[in-house]
């Protein structure tokens, strides 16, 4: 089976909290890569997905996402 990819979004503005980063670099080796996503305000406000990527900000999180995943960033 292939490795899984974490994605770690952010919930707040502020940084991770010591524990959560010790988690991550403690699951690196089982993972095929750790993709961040800033903490976008808009996500809270939204009823899905399609709504939230009216949004320019949501948009270009998600092509980094995207890019990160498949390797090309």
């Amino acid at each position: 089976l292939p490795k899984p990819w974490l994605v770690w979004v952010a919930d707040a503005p502020a940084g991770p909290v010591e524990d959560a980063r010790y988690l991550v670099r403690a699951l690196e080796g089982r993972l095929a890569g750790v993709a961040r996503l800033p903490y976008l305000p808009v996500l809270r406000a939204v009823k899905g997905a399609d709504q939230a990527l009216e949004y320019k900000t949501v948009q270009t999180a998600a092509a980094k996402l995207r890019r990160t995943i498949e390797g090309n960033s």
